[in-house]
This record gives structure tokens, C-alpha cells and sequence, in this order.
């Protein structure tokens, strides 16, 4: 597996890893919600209070559960956007391009930048 496969697969269970521990509050926060709106005798002049507390915390897990669906399956392009300084690998198929002085990518065909040769320096000590 190379560097971006593995990073990928970091995001993927970054994002799980959030979506599973929002589930928790998120329940919470439903059913609080649906508490504090049903239960008409207990909130006799503070009712709107609760409603907004157990909104926000049910916003809360909403969010964070949105979070970890967008690094699950919609990260792509904060891959990419974070993997740009790895040089010396194809942008669109991430081969490994140390050693490759074609233009194009081998394995995808995609047109890549080629590093120009780096020029011999004259020895300053000649005999």
C-alpha cells in the first residue's frame, strides 16, 4: 500500500470513528427532544427552554454525524487538497513517478511535469 492509499484509509476511519460516536448523542438528543414536547405537565413555564436545550443538543450530534458521513465517503477532494506537497506521484492515479523521465504517466497516460535534468557542475580542480 502506498502513502495515499494509507492516508485515505486514515480519512475513511477518521470518519467513522466520528459518525459512530455522534450516534450516541444524537439518539440522546432525539429522544429528549421528544420528552421535553410530550410530556406537557412537567415544563409548566420553562417549556421553550428545554426545547431549545435538547434542540442544540441534538444539532449538535447532527453535525457531527454529517461530519463523519462527508470523511467516509465524500472526502476525495480534501485528500487530494491535503497530499499536493507529495511530490514524485501521479496526480490523478498516484504512481509512483521517481525514475520515470517520460512525460506521461505510465500507468494512467496523464500528461506530468517533468523535473528538468539537473546540470553537471563544472570540477573547479582540474589537473
Amino acid at each position: 500500500m502506498n502513502d495515499h492509499s494509507w492516508f485515505r484509509l486514515l480519512v475513511r476511519a477518521l470518519g467513522l470513528l466520528v459518525a459512530g460516536v455522534s450516534v450516541p448523542s444524537l439518539v440522546r438528543g432525539i429522544s429528549s427532544f421528544a420528552w421535553a414536547v410530550f410530556n406537557q405537565t412537567q415544563f409548566a413555564g420553562q417549556r421553550a427552554s428545554y426545547l431549545i436545550f435538547y434542540a442544540s443538543d441534538m444539532v449538535g450530534g447532527m453535525l457531527q454525524l454529517l461530519l463523519g458521513i462527508y470523511l467516509l465517503f465524500f472526502a476525495d477532494a480534501f485528500i487530494r487538497r491535503c497530499l499536493l506537497d507529495i511530490r514524485d506521484r501521479c496526480p490523478t492515479c498516484q504512481y509512483d513517478l521517481r525514475g520515470i523521465t517520460a512525460p506521461t504517466c505510465p500507468e494512467c497516460g496523464e500528461q506530468v511535469l517533468t523535473k528538468p535534468a539537473p546540470t553537471p557542475t563544472p570540477n573547479s580542480t582540474t589537473l
